[in-house]
């Protein structure tokens, strides 16, 4: 299963499963999937967008996060 971990920062050690075919945003905001508490961060610092695509020859549905 696909993840997030933080490696520096307050929040230094969470880990944040992308277990869902949804949208998330990552920041400091209320409305934020992953909510950081790192004041360096901004309200909505990042967004993670799936796209799921065909790998190889053998037709093998992939999820990429963007």
């Amino acid at each position: 299963m696909p993840c997030l971990f933080v490696i520096a920062g307050p929040d230094e050690g969470c880990l944040y499963s992308l277990d869902t075919d949804a949208a998330m945003t990552v920041g400091r905001g209320d409305d934020a999937t992953f909510q950081l508490v790192d004041e360096r961060a901004s309200r909505v610092h990042c967004s993670l967008q799936p796209t799921t695509e065909v790998s190889g020859d053998f037709g093998i549905a992939v999820t990429r996060w963007v």
